[in-house]
This record gives C-alpha cells, structure tokens and sequence, in this order.
C-alpha cells in the first residue's frame, strides 16, 4: 500500500498552471524520466484550498477550514488503496504541470507514466475517495448531532432550572432580593455560554459541510476531465 502520509493527498490539490504560460516543452521519454525518478508519494506540506467567497449555510457562514480538510485528507490517505491509483495519478499530474502541456496531453502523460494503473481502477478509485468524504459528513453529522444535546440541552435544561427558582423568590420578594440578583446573573452567564455554544457549533457545521463539499467537487471535476480525456484509452 501507499505510504500514509497526509501530505500525499493534500498536497496533490494545488492550483495547476495555466499550460499557455509554460513555454518549456519535453518530449514523453523526457516526461516518463522525470516522473519515475521522483517519490511517489508527495511530502510537501498540506496547500490551503480557498473560496472565492464565503457560502452561507443557514444563519452562519461557512468557509472553508483547514484544520477540517486536513482531517478530510488524513482520511483519504487511511483509507489509501493498494498499487496504483488516482493519488498517484494526481500526484503525476503535479509533477507534470510545468511542462507547458495541454490538459489532455497533461492527463493522458499523468496515465502513461503509471504501468500498471487503468482506466477502470483510476475511476473506481476516485469513487471510493468521494465516498470516503462523503462517510466522513455522515459521522461528522452523527457527532454534531450527540454534541448539540451534551453541550446545549444541559444548559437549556439549566436555565429552564434557573427561572423555575427565580419565580419562587419573586414570591419572597423581600426576604430573597439578593437570592433573585444571584440567581439572574447566573442565567445571564449560562445564557451568554449557550449562545455562544450554538455559534460555534454552528460555524463548526458549515465550515465542514462546505469544506467536504468543495473536496468533493475538486475530486468530481477530475473524474470529468478523467472520462473525458481517458475513457477512448479504455476502450481500446
């Protein structure tokens, strides 16, 4: 198997040179080389995705997060199939860029370089990483759920608590002032946490939902380009 690293995966989504800006051209013996005398897998350092801007999701605004599409990537790369794939056919791609080459002749060089990968395998292989994505909002979705009931619910329940107290010290108006004065600063502080629970958790959701989605766009985008530029090689 691959090795596991997450720079194998997360450095493979940088942003690919526009070929008319790249004078420099090679012959394909020159490309093979080049390519076979590097790592297969990249240990560059995780390259920041970004949004043009940001995407609402509800009453919060989601953007894209690092931290999160470093998870997303850690769990491609745990779940990194055996031989060749679509991880080292993008990691050819990013190793060809500079070549000045068109993007179908980017991609069919990406493909030619790797001996023992096919068209069926680099598409299946791309399908098991977007469903390894997709497995990962599932669980994301799961645990937000368990987190808003934990986090929220008790200080609901809490504050719930707390009113129920302060009506009964109203009903001793002049004995229990200073009981009331306690009791409402303690609700306005659980009430100032709880507000500030569900923004976070709420800008925790977005960020993840647009992040995993925009993986999963880069991922469907380069299974477009794959059946257009590679599915007449698998026919033959």
């Amino acid at each position: 198997m691959a090795e596991k690293k997450l720079g194998k995966f997360a450095s493979l989504f940088i942003k690919e040179v526009d070929s008319s800006e790249v004078s420099k051209s090679v012959k394909k013996q020159e490309v093979v080389e080049e390519v076979e005398q590097r790592p297969k897998a990249s240990n560059m350092k995780f390259a920041p995705v970004t949004l043009d801007e940001p995407v609402s999701k509800g009453a919060v605004v989601g953007v894209i997060d690092n931290d999160i599409y470093d998870k997303l990537a850690q769990a491609i790369s745990d779940n990194d199939l055996d031989g060749e794939d679509y991880l080292e056919f993008k990691n050819s791609i990013k190793k060809l860029l500079n070549y000045g080459m068109t993007e179908e002749k980017l991609y069919n060089a990406a493909f030619d370089v790797l001996n023992s990968l096919t068209y069926e395998k680099l598409c299946s292989s791309l399908d098991h990483y977007i469903g390894v994505v997709e497995q990962q909002k599932d669980n994301f979705k799961s645990a937000l759920s368990e987190n808003f009931e934990t986090q929220v619910g008790s200080k609901q329940k809490a504050i719930e608590n707390i009113n129920v107290r302060k009506e009964e010290a109203k009903q001793k108006i002049e004995e229990l002032q200073n009981s009331i004065v306690e009791l409402t600063e303690q609700e306005n502080a659980l009430s100032g946490e709880m507000q500030e629970t569900q923004h976070k958790l709420k800008v925790t959701e977005a960020n993840f939902i647009v992040t995993s989605e925009k993986l999963i766009e880069q991922l469907s985008q380069d299974k477009i380009k794959i059946e257009k530029h590679l599915l007449a090689k698998a026919k033959k």
